[in-house]
């Protein structure tokens, strides 16, 4: 990345209201539903224009279906007809094409990063195997 003066990594929410609690690092979903709602991705998704800006090669979903955000709006914004050649590590993570626009782009489904157990196992080595068949 040095050599080609390319820096390509962005982490973003889907929420961007501000999940301040006296309890840490809890995602408060009532509050990442509402910021969909109020958003109004029908109108203009811009979570989908934000993630063209950024033009990355590989997505990163930290659970997504798995959680309790509506899955209305994760529809909307990454609509399931977008994605081909599902590949799998049972359990652990997914990887698919999901097309934006006139790209393909890898995108990764697997456990948040703050879950507890084995780095390698649970995000290196699937990813590595995913990507990369190794």
């Amino acid at each position: 990345m040095v050599k080609k003066n390319h820096y390509g990594f962005a982490i973003m929410n889907i929420s961007k209201y501000s999940n301040d609690a006296d309890n840490g690092a809890t995602a408060d979903f009532h509050l990442i539903n509402q910021f969909l709602k109020d958003s109004d991705l029908r109108k203009r998704n811009f979570i989908r224009e934000e993630i063209a800006l950024l033009e990355p090669d590989i997505i990163i979903a930290a659970n997504l279906w798995e959680s309790k955000i509506c899955k209305e709006s994760l529809e909307l914004i990454f609509p399931s007809n977008d994605f081909t050649g599902q590949r799998t590590v049972e359990n652990i993570a997914n990887l698919w094409n999901f097309q934006l626009g006139s790209r393909k782009i890898k995108f990764l489904d697997l456990y948040h990063f703050s879950t507890r157990g084995s780095d390698k196992d649970l995000f290196y080595d699937p990813v590595m195997h995913l990507l990369f068949n190794s």
